[in-house]
């Protein structure tokens, strides 16, 4: 519950916070060799089926100001007001599984999954549009996730040249 608090905050937000982001570019990551020291204590980590990689990561960071006072509302423009060159370490622990992913299957459940989306939103709104079911959370999910899947199963479909 609280990933999907956290994704539907982190939509609601961009949506209320309008940045100019043409001057935006991908940080650089270089990888560190050897092992990183860290607070783990006595854990080794590769027991417990994890692997540790760290990395450097730096680039220009955008600092943002707003041309106008902010509102109340919370509905905010920003602009880019000034930058500054950034170098920062970065430790990655994920599990280790030494499972390769066949990427043709996966595009497949991709698809699969995003049409059986679409379905479960349909319902949703058609229970709303009919009276059955009142929950706003029913009405906003068939209307904006259908249309987020409905677009990926196009864009999914184009690439795989199934679009003419």
């Amino acid at each position: 519950m609280l990933k999907f608090l956290c994704a539907i905050t982190g939509v609601l937000l961009a949506a209320a916070l309008t940045i100019d982001t043409a001057e935006a570019k991908s940080p650089e990551v270089a990888p560190i060799e050897g092992v990183p020291t860290l607070m783990t204590g006595t854990y080794d980590v590769a027991k417990l089926g994890y692997t540790t990689n760290e990395y450097f990561v730096s680039g220009v960071a955008n600092s943002y100001s707003a041309p106008q006072p902010l509102a109340s509302d919370g509905r905010w423009t920003a602009r880019v007001s000034g930058t500054a060159p950034y170098r920062t370490r970065i430790v990655v622990m994920r599990p280790t599984s030494g499972m390769t992913v066949d990427r043709v299957a996966l595009d497949w459940w991709l698809l699969f999954t995003a049409v059986k989306a679409c379905v479960i939103w349909t319902t949703a709104a058609s229970g709303f549009a009919s009276g059955k079911n009142r929950e706003m959370t029913m009405a906003l999910s068939g209307i904006r996730a259908n249309h987020f899947h409905r677009d990926l199963i196009l864009k999914i479909m184009r690439a795989k040249g199934a679009m003419g």
